[in-house]
């Protein structure tokens, strides 16, 4: 060991002896405005999500417009509506986990509630397919 390397037992005994560090009075007010941004960003991510899947939603269904390739684009009107459903669940799922609030929630499951509707065939849609 060289003269200037301090004495690993010695440097031990010695930062035990020290006293516990008083944290700063502000601390704790530091730490909840903190807390109460990281909250409040969760919760705007939250609405973007939702209202994303509002406009996702809201979009023209192609599936529905007449032509001669009118089945090509059901069906890929059914897969755009399976993976926005599937987009849904999945933020109601990410929402739930994290405890979001009833007003969070509530966007999503309306938007769940208009796809699901927008995706079910209609009695005139019903009755044209079979004539």
């Amino acid at each position: 060991m060289h003269a200037h390397e301090p004495d690993p037992q010695r440097l031990r005994r010695h930062l035990q002896a020290l006293p516990d560090p008083v944290p700063p009075a502000t601390l704790e007010a530091r730490l909840l405005a903190a807390q109460g941004r990281r909250s409040r960003l969760l919760r705007t991510g939250a609405t973007v999500v939702a209202l994303c899947m509002v406009v996702l939603v809201a979009m023209p269904d192609p599936g529905r417009l007449p032509g001669p390739d009118a089945p090509a684009r059901q069906q890929a009107a059914r897969e755009t509506t399976r993976l926005k459903l599937q987009a849904i669940d999945r933020a109601l799922q990410t929402a739930y986990a994290r405890g979001a609030s009833d007003d969070e929630l509530a966007p999503l499951w309306e938007a769940r509630t208009q796809l699901m509707r927008s995706a079910a065939p209609t009695a005139d849609a019903a009755r044209g397919s079979r004539s």
